[in-house]
């Protein structure tokens, strides 16, 4: 077998692998774990981001902003939240995926990272709901052939988590729902004691004006 064949068999082979990374769980950390702690290791990528727009997640935050999911590592964390016409976002609209190397003109503006200012960076749209933000140490930019094969796995990344967003969804109503059942029932034994010890407290108060 040639260079070139046994090339192509090992992107397929991890291609195949990062696919089943992923849906192995309904948390988000989980699920982002599993499929960026492949990807990084395998792409010599430094240091992985997720983003969610603030929309989409439970606890909801600023409509116009998106928040820091996932993050590794997480000594290279500037922000936790971005606001959503930020040039990372900007870009994944107008087009996707996104290369980009240090010198490019773009790259200090999609940067909120510590990467300092050597680096490439490969954006990628996640639905219409979030941002994956890949950076490695490396000197040339992501190839068109590596952001072609990584796309279409990173849409079903997309899929997946977009499931565990729903999954955290339901999950935040359900306590809610506990919550307020549990309040709902403490209200009516606390009008129940009343109730039942109104005939004494009438006894008493009759007992009082004799």
């Amino acid at each position: 077998m040639d260079k070139a064949a046994k090339n192509t068999t090992s992107d397929i082979l991890f291609l195949y692998e990062l696919s089943l990374s992923i849906g192995r769980s309904m948390d988000v950390a989980q699920s982002c774990q599993d499929f960026l702690g492949l990807l990084m290791s395998r792409k010599e990528v430094a240091f992985a981001s997720v983003w969610v727009a603030n929309d989409k997640l439970p606890d909801g935050g600023t409509a116009s902003e998106a928040t820091l999911v996932y993050a590794v590592p997480q000594s290279r964390v500037l922000h936790r939240s971005l606001p959503l016409d930020h040039p990372s976002f900007r870009l994944t609209k107008e087009q996707c995926p996104v290369a980009i190397k240090a010198g490019d003109s773009g790259f200090s503006e999609v940067t909120a990272e510590q990467v300092g200012n050597t680096g490439v960076y490969a954006l990628f749209r996640l639905g219409g709901f979030g941002l994956l933000k890949l950076y490695s140490q490396r000197q040339e930019a992501f190839s068109g052939k590596e952001l072609r094969q990584l796309r279409n796995v990173v849409e079903k990344f997309a899929v997946s988590l977009e499931g565990c967003l729903a999954h955290q969804h339901l999950y935040a109503e359900v306590q809610e729902r506990k919550q307020a059942q549990e309040a709902l029932k403490q209200n009516e034994g606390f009008l129940e004691a009343i109730v039942e010890n109104i005939p004494d407290m009438i006894f008493l108060k009759d007992a009082e004006e004799l």
